[in-house]
């Protein structure tokens, strides 16, 4: 007996204008699970998915279903078509300004440091730099940069944890 059709839900999908609902941080991380789908395809040498979505309130519809269940019926693969990313991105780069913004100076740490003027000559009590202590400590902040890479290397990281668990 033949295999009868059966809808199923097989894709998630997210219209564009639904992403307003998203914080700058959770549209990031969909871009990059996204961006990993799509590497991972290709890794399996499979064409990028390209799709046509017809929501339930458009008249075409039911129709389009009735020409998905014809062509299982008739045991017919379609055509495999070249398409393109979801989001594209350039990998992990998709740091928005509101998250910068938040991170810029947030980051710093405590270097231990000597000074020459008292470690060379004798410790002096009113030195501005040491109070005749000959080591210091100041504080460094860490530069945008830096930051932006360690975060991208740790989000990285757990996307490559959360695949490995899958």
């Amino acid at each position: 007996m033949a295999e009868q059709f059966e809808r199923e839900t097989r894709y998630a999908v997210f219209k564009n204008t639904d992403l307003k609902y998203l914080s700058d941080d959770e549209l990031m991380f969909l871009n990059i699970i996204a961006n990993h789908i799509h590497d991972g395809r290709l890794e399996d040498k499979k064409e990028p998915l390209q799709c046509a979505v017809i929501e339930s309130d458009w008249s075409v519809h039911d129709e389009a279903w009735a020409l998905i269940e014809k062509e299982f019926n008739n045991d017919k693969k379609p055509p495999a078509i070249n398409g393109r990313r979801f989001m594209p991105s350039e990998n992990l780069n998709n740091i928005t300004s509101d998250m910068k913004a938040q991170c810029i100076g947030e980051f710093s740490m405590e270097l231990k440091h000597t000074c020459t003027a008292c470690f060379y000559n004798e410790p002096d009590e009113n030195c501005e730099v040491c109070a005749g202590e000959i080591t210091y400590y100041q504080n460094h902040a860490i530069d945008w940069t830096t930051t932006k890479d360690i975060y991208q290397k740790m989000l990285a990281a757990k996307l490559n944890e959360l695949k490995g668990d899958a």
